[in-house]
């Protein structure tokens, strides 16, 4: 973005004329007075409350809208760490996600030195790499929204590219936890975990493309990549464990012993009044699945399965 526009302006969508009223329908000149209010609003907040700092610009209408001009520094967005958002989301998201992909890159460490053996003496190659496959899931989904929230007011285009990475790090991190799950469920048949994680990692780099592409995200491929969003969070998580429970001659109450049902209830209710406070559910859903892939972990190693 170049300069300021006035309101009513869509610089870089192709539209870098005022809108004629009379000329526009009315549902387009509603849509661009929706845009300058949302706009105008994003700056009042950002004069009221960030003091001139940097990068203190509002979210995507602002800067669509004109109204609010770009950062354009990456250092000033980096330095805007260092005080309160005028949003005070921007600033949780930010530092909630910074302090996520702490934990999950000390996590394996604690894990496996934890305990009486310590893990690491009882670990196997594959519980090694299962585990570090998850946290390195996490820890990339929470660098990749750390960075989108930070240079979101860098430019429309940074902000556009940033939100496509910030999706394709909760791919990364989805195709991880395919790794402990399937190999905690098939701990005999490694051939069916290994088909689990390959199907996986297809259709998440299909809905990575379905997200990145120009010719993939047409508004008529809206049904197909639903279909496809759909289909890989049912072979993620649904159907191997359907798989597993149909397997285990009494698989409900195994895993409700296993992992501990009123946890996982608990756990569940927590998610869901959560969502309300999205950042808090991304963490607390992360480590209650790290808390899963610990229990799991301990419980084969307790039973000393013989395939």
């Amino acid at each position: 973005m170049h300069g300021t526009h006035r309101i009513g302006a869509l610089p870089g969508r192709g539209f870098d004329t005022p809108i004629h009223i009379g000329v526009e329908t009315q549902a387009e000149d509603g849509h661009q007075q929706r845009l300058a209010r949302e706009a105008a609003m994003e700056l009042e907040r950002a004069e009221s409350g960030g003091g001139g700092k940097g990068c203190q610009a509002g979210g995507f209408a602002a800067l669509v809208g004109g109204i609010t001009p770009a950062c354009g520094s990456v250092a000033g967005c980096f330095a805007s760490w260092s005080y309160a958002h005028n949003e005070s989301a921007k600033t949780v998201n930010i530092y909630s996600h910074v302090i996520g992909a702490i934990i999950f890159v000390l996590l394996p460490f604690y894990v496996f030195s934890d305990g009486i053996p310590a893990r690491w003496s009882i670990a196997s190659t594959a519980d090694v790499v299962v585990c570090t496959a998850y946290a390195v899931g996490v820890t990339t989904c929470f660098v990749l929204s750390t960075v989108f929230h930070t240079l979101m007011s860098h430019s429309e285009d940074i902000y556009l590219s940033g939100i496509k990475a910030d999706f394709h790090g909760v791919l990364a991190l989805m195709w991880s936890s395919v790794f402990p799950l399937a190999h905690n469920v098939f701990p005999c048949s490694p051939a069916t975990r290994d088909a689990y994680v390959a199907l996986t990692g297809l259709l998440a780099a299909l809905c990575a493309a379905a997200t990145a592409r120009p010719d993939l995200g047409a508004v008529d491929l809206g049904h197909h990549r639903a279909v496809l969003f759909a289909t890989f969070g049912l072979a993620a998580f649904v159907v191997p464990i359907g798989h597993g429970v149909v397997l285990a001659a009494d698989g409900g109450l195994e895993v409700w012993d296993r992992v501990g049902g009123w946890w996982v209830l608990g756990t569940a209710g927590w998610n869901c009044v959560a969502v309300l406070v999205y950042w808090a559910k991304v963490l607390a859903a992360a480590l209650s699945y790290a808390k899963a892939v610990v229990v799991a972990f301990d419980y084969r190693h307790a039973q000393e399965l013989v395939c």
